[in-house]
């Protein structure tokens, strides 16, 4: 049985030494069975050269190069290239502990769960980043500004959950239940009919109306106690991007509030899933009347 698990990174000009330590996280895990598709959405040189040399390293690593076009259509070309029965994203600049994907999977096996969520370390970084081990677990103190632990489930015990009953925590806020995060969950798309697509006319909160629509397809999904991934933050607290200052937060901001409109159309009307997103959306829209800016 093909037990593949399928890792979909878009890659946009990210600095070698983050680039080396996310996949080295993803060649130290204890599961072997693993295809990384690394879509390459544009980078210079530098970059492009580095992850040639990753893919000459590890043959389970494929390089596909496109032109600069977001990160969903990274994603989405990494998803239409993926043979694996399981799925799952990861960032460029992030890491992931070594037991993460084989402790999920097995959990998935042995539940038949659609889906497994794990917990995650939001790592705000002040400066570069320094010397760390590939699991980004050891940072030099003056480069991590913050850690925050954001666990799936309370305790120590795995979790099994329906759709249902999860989906209003995830449409209320950002952190709730594994958020609408592409990173921290593991999808079998054997059981789900295949992975939806990314709508690539977003680039605010459309990770999490893809989440959404795949949580629609899963009957069973399992909330795991583990903070197995680390997601790493600028100092400015804007991920991974420039603020571009106050016409791109407007622009930001009008972006979130198309997607979550779409995560209302998706979601069943009447349902405590779609009153959650409904809340969200209305003190998006206030907050950015009010403060004239947007925070994630």
């Amino acid at each position: 049985m093909n037990c593949t698990l399928s890792v979909v990174m878009p890659v946009y000009n990210t600095e070698p030494l983050l680039l080396d330590r996310s996949v080295g996280s993803l060649l130290d895990q204890e599961y072997r069975d693993l295809e990384l598709i690394l879509v390459d959405d544009g980078s210079g040189e530098q970059t492009a050269r580095r992850l040639d040399q990753l893919a000459e390293q590890d043959t389970r690593i494929r390089v596909i190069r496109q032109e600069n076009q977001g990160a969903s259509a990274a994603r989405n070309t990494g998803i239409r290239a993926a043979s694996g029965r399981f799925l799952t994203m990861m960032d460029a600049d992030d890491a992931i502990l070594p037991e993460a994907y084989g402790q999920t999977i097995r959990k998935m096996l042995k539940t038949g769960a659609d889906a497994g969520v794990f917990g995650y370390r939001r790592v705000k970084v002040a400066g570069t980043v320094g010397e760390s081990g590939p699991s980004g677990q050891a940072l030099s103190g003056r480069n991590t500004e913050q850690v925050d632990l954001f666990p799936v489930v309370r305790g120590s015990r795995a979790a099994m959950i329906t759709p249902e009953r999860l989906l209003p925590a995830v449409a209320a806020a950002d952190h709730l239940r594994g958020g609408g995060f592409p990173w921290n969950k593991v999808w079998d798309v054997s059981r789900i009919g295949g992975a939806e697509l990314f709508d690539q006319d977003l680039f605010s909160y459309e990770d999490k109306l893809w989440c959404v629509r795949m949580y629609l397809k899963c009957r069973k999904i399992l909330l795991l106690p583990d903070l197995y991934y680390s997601y790493y933050q600028a100092e400015n607290g804007l991920s991974k991007m420039e603020s571009g200052g106050a016409a791109a937060a407007a622009r930001k901001r009008e972006n979130a509030i198309r997607a979550y409109r779409r995560i209302l159309e998706t979601l069943p009307p009447l349902s405590p899933a779609y009153a959650a997103a409904a809340g969200f959306l209305l003190k998006t829209q206030i907050m950015g009347i009010v403060k004239g800016t947007w925070e994630l």
